[in-house]
């Protein structure tokens, strides 16, 4: 429900609604719980081996504007597209929503 009010948008696609829920279990999973198994180790850290990494995971956050990278040739068509960004990815790359295609 935060992240569904802090974005500047009036229309939710189905699927950025989804990925507003995979971004919240994500970063839910990232730090400790309180009175969980560890109280250090995060459930991230324990089941998946995957520890939160600030310059890794926060370069962008849910809902950001970016320009992303098309593969392009030396035309006159745009060489980047615009899209939302989503949440992280396992590889350090992140999820985005094209806004071309939804």
């Amino acid at each position: 429900r935060a992240n569904y009010n802090i974005l500047p948008y009036t229309h939710f696609p189905p699927v950025l609604i989804a990925e507003m829920v995979y971004s919240a279990v994500f970063w839910r999973n990232m730090f400790p719980l309180k009175g969980g198994i560890s109280p250090t180790q995060s459930p991230s850290e324990l089941i998946l081996n995957r520890s939160l990494d600030a310059q890794v995971h926060c370069k962008v956050g849910l809902g950001d504007y970016v320009q992303t990278h098309e593969e392009h040739d030396n035309t006159m068509d745009s060489r980047t597209i615009g899209a939302i960004a989503l949440r992280p990815a396992n590889d350090g790359s992140f999820y985005f929503l094209n806004l071309s295609t939804g």
